[in-house]
């Protein structure tokens, strides 16, 4: 668990990953096949060098992309309003 205080160690973790793994593994990072979340649990989860910058990159993994689902919705809701407003469908009775 990341204990509170820890940046400085978090960041020397970082810049160790970068220097030892990442330049060893550029091939992985640059055409991969596998997702973000499976290529870097590959390369830090379980390892005693790197234990709080897995913590740090399991939070941030977790954090929300945004607001897709909810702009979606809002999307379908345009084409439903769009096709029931469509003249043909539209009905009055005057």
């Amino acid at each position: 668990m990341l204990q509170k205080g820890n940046a400085d160690s978090v960041i020397s973790q970082f810049k160790k990953f970068l220097e030892e793994v990442v330049s060893q593994n550029k091939s992985k990072f640059l055409g991969s096949s596998h997702t973000v979340d499976q290529l870097y649990h590959g390369l830090l989860a379980g390892s005693d060098d790197y234990g709080q910058l897995w913590s740090v990159v399991k939070m941030v993994l977790l954090l929300s992309r945004g607001q897709a689902t909810v702009e979606r919705g809002f999307s379908v809701n345009r084409q439903v309003d769009d096709d029931n407003l469509h003249a043909d469908t539209f009905c009055c009775d005057i």
